[in-house]
């Protein structure tokens, strides 16, 4: 079961170095290789600019936030399992978040 946890572990920190080098070298130009690919922030270089800037910081906090959470809950002795399947959870909802709001700031108002 430590595997599993590890694992989950591990998967939050990919997330969180992910959103730091893409902060840190975003992609400049429009592509279908990197960055956040949607089609409302490839229609033009503005809504792809936001949109990698935007969902980096918040995928950024997110794992932050997540990374906290399961430090508490592990010195609370959660059980293992419990703890995988919160942070299983976790990145499955940092993903929907990251993608539901940063489609909300491109919309048109």
């Amino acid at each position: 079961m430590e595997e599993k946890l590890l694992i989950a572990i591990c998967a939050l920190l990919i997330l969180l170095l992910a959103g730091l080098v893409l902060k840190f070298f975003p992609p400049t130009k429009i592509n279908s290789l990197c960055g956040y690919r949607t089609k409302r922030s490839m229609e033009n270089i503005n809504n792809w600019k936001l949109a990698n800037e935007y969902s980096v910081n918040l995928m950024i906090y997110l794992s932050i936030f997540s990374l906290g959470l399961n430090g508490i809950l592990f010195f609370l002795k959660v059980e293992q399992l419990t703890l995988s399947y919160i942070v299983f959870a976790e990145g499955i909802i940092t993903a929907i978040s990251v993608i539901a709001f940063t489609e909300k700031k491109l919309k048109p108002d």
